[in-house]
């Protein structure tokens, strides 16, 4: 079942996108908060259970059906958030490429007003080529670039600089194509769903990607991903690292320590140097 909203007022597609986007991560963020709270809570349930449990064994009496049902609740609150975390997850990669359509949509919008402009540009053109071709007797076209004042860098000579003059006309025609390419790019994005970032708490990671929370820009690497799992520093490692929701698969990360092996032995070795009696 997907999670009903309230309305949002009238705005733009591009901002309406990513509002959704940005409360979908919201609620992302918040119900994984919980979850680590509640994991938290289980340990410690579990581990006083366990001396509950022995204590009412040695005493021959207690209820253990009451600190049963403490740690059953726990377990399944952290199941059903779980499973809303998945939801929202799943609902914003579906909502994040709804971000670059709309953005898509309104540069082939502001592309299809420089086409008609240049049309527009372009019939007023011709009409006033014709007068002037009707008047001079001869036709009028552009004015082609300027002959060389000094050899070429293909004759052996400097590199010269050639300005051809274009019209304005072409030039709108130009920026409208560009617009166009700009949005089949958009269209084509896909949100990443692996990789990590770097940070010195939990909360200073999940806070750089909350900034971030649609993927449609660079940081962290348009992640879309659940904020997922903390991983402390290791030995090796100065900083901490946020690991997103998916782990490089097994193959890749045994060829990649091969590889490594093999650099090592691919070195050569340094030779003693020997010393000036």
């Amino acid at each position: 079942m997907a999670v009903a909203f309230p309305r949002l007022a009238k705005t733009d597609p591009i901002t309406e996108a990513r509002v959704l986007v940005e409360r979908l991560f919201k609620a992302e963020l918040d119900l994984s908060t919980e979850r680590q709270a509640k994991g938290e809570a289980l340990a410690r349930a579990e581990a006083q259970a366990g001396t509950d449990i022995l204590q009412i064994h040695l005493a021959g009496q207690g209820d253990r059906a009451t600190v049963v049902s403490l740690v059953a609740a726990l377990r399944g609150e952290i199941g059903v958030l779980d499973k809303a975390i998945e939801a929202a997850r799943r609902q914003r990669l579906a909502a994040i490429p709804q971000v670059w359509r709309a953005e898509a949509d309104a540069k082939r919008a502001e592309a299809h007003k420089l086409h008609e402009e240049a049309d527009t540009r372009q019939g007023k053109t011709e009409r006033l080529l014709r007068e002037l071709a009707d008047f001079e007797g001869c036709a009028y076209a552009p004015e082609g670039p300027a002959a060389h004042s000094r050899p070429v860098a293909s004759l052996g000579g400097a590199p010269a600089v050639v300005i051809v003059p274009t019209p304005r006309t072409e030039l709108l025609r130009q920026q409208a194509q560009s617009l166009e390419r700009e949005a089949v790019q958009l269209e084509a994005k896909r949100p990443v769903t692996s990789g990590y970032v770097r940070a010195e708490s939990r909360q200073e990671a999940l806070g750089s990607l909350a900034s971030r929370p649609d993927g449609a820009k660079a940081s962290p690497n348009a992640c879309g991903g659940l904020p997922g799992r903390w991983r402390g520093p290791r030995a090796r490692d100065s900083q901490p690292a946020l690991r997103a929701s998916s782990q490089l698969p097994a193959a890749r990360r045994a060829r990649g320590r091969r590889a490594d092996m093999a650099g090592r032995r691919a070195r050569p070795r340094q030779k003693p140097r020997a010393r000036a009696g």
